[in-house]
Order: structure tokens, then sequence, then C-alpha cells
């Protein structure tokens, strides 16, 4: 099932967004999270999110890094996560 706001956010808002959710989470702008930690933080379905990181990706404005979290067996486990880092002009 699709997300209904999916419709009605520009991929501007979608970016600031998921950055206002990070400043919210923890305002360090280093940390990595993963697509389902975006999803949580900014309220979008994990598929929107997605393709979002994928364009900001191909865009060169996203640093992908592991990270160790838990999961859902309680175990460790390295898993891929994203840094949105800011455009040229945003510096």
């Amino acid at each position: 099932m699709s997300d209904p706001r999916a419709i009605e956010l520009t991929e501007a808002q979608i970016i600031e967004e998921l950055q206002s959710a990070l400043d919210k989470a923890d305002g360090d702008s280093s940390r990595a999270f993963t697509t389902a930690e975006y999803a949580n933080l900014s309220g979008l379905s994990r598929t929107v999110v997605r393709a979002k990181l994928v364009k900001l990706k191909e865009a060169g404005r996203l640093e992908t890094t592991l990270v160790t979290r838990r999961n859902l067996s309680d175990r460790l486990q390295q898993i891929c996560a994203y840094r949105i880092t800011p455009k040229a002009d945003e510096e």
C-alpha cells in the first residue's frame, strides 16, 4: 500500500522532512540512519524513503556506510545506513 502523503510531497519537502527528523532525533547530522529509521523518524513509508534516498545517492548527496544494529533476534548485525550530505551551496 502506498503512502498517501507521498503524492502530495515534493522531493525537496521529503528531504526537508528527513533532515528535520534527524535534527529532532539527536542533532548529530554526522550520524547515519537505516531506511527503516528514516521512515520511522519522518512518518513516511519505507518505499517512499527508499526511492528518495536512491535519488539523493544519484545526485551525490548521500553517503553510504555500515552500522551495527540489533536485529529481531536481538543479535548485532551490520547493515547499510545513509547520511544525507548538504548541497554544495548549503555548506
